[in-house]
């Protein structure tokens, strides 16, 4: 991942990614992404799933490091 990002960095560009586990974005908060945004997902009735069980989609970024330019 390190080797990804010292790409990115060097070309100027963002990570951009989704998690829809809390443990992946605590993750990847600890490697430099932010959140940009959470969003639950729509409950269906007819889905024997409870309310409870209904992700959460984080949508996250990491903007380029500059001490890598």
């Amino acid at each position: 991942m390190n080797r990804l990002f010292k790409k990115f960095d060097k070309e100027h560009k963002r990570c951009y990614i989704e998690c829809s586990n809390d443990a992946n974005v605590q993750f990847y908060l600890k490697h430099g992404f932010e959140i940009l945004s959470e969003h639950k997902l729509p409950h269906i009735e007819h889905e024997n799933v409870p309310e409870s069980d209904v992700p959460k989609i984080t949508f996250m970024h990491r903007l380029p490091k500059s001490s890598t330019f």
